[in-house]
């Protein structure tokens, strides 16, 4: 398994599914009806985060867990036409909607820190599909990993070095309507893009 998409659900509740399928930087993925994606930043561990019996872990644990940051779209589209008439615990099952997920390039730890308010730019084939500041809604995008790393509960093995871990996005779900090569730059951080084909 590729690794995990975390988030914080209902009543606060940290939620985690799987990602499945990883793209490097570039890839062509074909354009599907309901296309969205979502900028965001994802951490890659270098050690395991197992369930602690006793104790939680701090922010400082994850950290030191984390073996670099990267950019990334995260492609969304899963098996329901609208999640807006869909029970939480099926979009859960479907894997929060994930599709897909391009890694772009590999960002300085302190991005997790001092992405908040950086400009975020997205455009397909040139023309702008977003600009303004990036946004976390956690604020901090580590959060709703450290919520999850205290809580976790699944029975696909955990938090595993070598997976990747995304937090959230930075710029909304934003719909894509056309093909084209997306981009997604985030001053100061770094860019990832992938191209959508028929």
């Amino acid at each position: 398994m590729g690794g995990w998409k975390v988030a914080i659900g209902p009543q606060q509740l940290p939620v985690a599914a799987p990602l499945l399928d990883l793209y490097p930087d570039s890839s062509d993925i074909s354009l599907f009806r309901n296309c969205t994606i979502e900028v965001e930043l994802a951490v890659r561990l270098r050690t395991d985060l197992p369930r602690r019996e006793a104790g939680t872990y701090e922010r400082s644990d994850i950290l030191d867990a984390i073996e670099n940051a990267v950019l990334g779209i995260e492609v969304i589209g899963g098996r329901f036409d609208s999640v807006a008439n869909v029970s939480f615990l099926s979009f859960l099952a479907d894997n929060l909607g994930n599709r897909a997920y391009v890694v772009g390039d590999s960002v300085p730890l302190s991005a997790l820190s001092e992405v908040n308010g950086l400009d975020c730019l997205v455009t397909l084939d040139g023309q702008p599909l977003y600009q303004a500041p990036a946004s976390h809604p956690a604020g901090d995008p580590l959060l709703p990993l450290l919520a999850y790393a205290n809580a976790q509960s699944d029975y696909l093995g955990g938090l595993k070095a070598g997976q990747l871990v995304t937090t959230g996005s930075l710029s909304g779900v934003l719909p894509v309507r056309a093909t084209g090569l997306l981009e997604a730059r985030i001053s100061q951080v770094g860019r990832t893009s992938v191209r959508f084909s028929d």
